[in-house]
C-alpha cells in the first residue's frame, strides 16, 4: 500500500497527510503523544500502534459507531 492510499484512508476524502503520520512502502509510523483534539466520527475507524499518552487538557472523542483501536 502507498503513502498516498494510507493518507486518503486516514483522512478521509482530503487525501492530506495528516502530521505525526508517516508511511513508507514497508512501514506506519504514528507519534505517541496527541497534543490536539481529535474526534472519531460515527462513520469512521481509526488505529494507533504502540504507547499513546493524551496531552493535559486534549479530547479525544469517539462518536456513536466509530472506533478507535491501539495495537
Amino acid at each position: 500500500m502507498g503513502g498516498a492510499l494510507m493518507a486518503m484512508i486516514l483522512n478521509g476524502d482530503t487525501g492530506i497527510q495528516t502530521p505525526g503520520v508517516y508511511n513508507t512502502s514497508a512501514f506506519f509510523e504514528n507519534d505517541q503523544t496527541i497534543d490536539a483534539n481529535y474526534t472519531v466520527a460515527a462513520t469512521r475507524n481509526a488505529a494507533s500502534i504502540g504507547d499513546i499518552t493524551i496531552s493535559s487538557g486534549v479530547t479525544v472523542t469517539i462518536a456513536s459507531g466509530g472506533n478507535w483501536v491501539i495495537l
